[in-house]
């Protein structure tokens, strides 16, 4: 669980640091969820990860159980649940969570139909994106984690 360790870290702060380390952070759905991407050229598979930073431990606490009980996967002290769509496993210590995924694979899952106007989803890309998922053996790059302040 978050609680069991870790500082108080506001979401400025762990922008600011990944900023520092040459990543990208894009505007998110709130000040503390927020998307970061690898600082490389475009046009080659980046990563890219989903932060959560919450106000408290006891916040924290409350999303990590709730995403834990619906979680389809093994939830380990390394392993958290997943916590966003097409994301891997999430990181924690403290009130941070991190989710990476990788933006060539997502870019593949959605196909446009150009006669109706519509996109759906590909399901061979998606199933391929899971195996990646599933095949990473940290939740989270460690290069990514000692950028936020070693939360490992």
């Amino acid at each position: 669980m978050p609680s069991q360790a870790g500082t108080l870290l506001s979401a400025e702060t762990v922008r600011q640091r990944l900023v520092s380390c040459g990543f990208r952070t894009a505007s998110g759905v709130s000040t503390s969820l927020f998307a970061v991407i690898d600082a490389i050229p475009f046009g080659r598979d980046e990563r890219v990860f989903m932060v959560a930073v919450y106000p408290d431990l006891a916040g924290a606490d409350r999303a990590f159980l709730g995403a834990s009980a619906t979680s389809m996967h093994r939830v380990s002290t390394k392993r958290g649940p997943r916590l966003f769509g097409h994301y891997g496993a999430s990181y924690w210590l403290g009130n941070v969570a991190i989710s990476q995924s990788s933006t060539r694979p997502l870019n593949d899952l959605w196909s446009e139909d150009a006669q109706r106007g519509e996109a759906s989803l590909d399901v061979e890309a998606a199933a391929r994106l899971e195996d990646i998922l599933q095949s990473r053996a940290n939740a989270v790059d460690p290069d990514v984690v000692d950028c936020i302040g070693g939360l490992r």
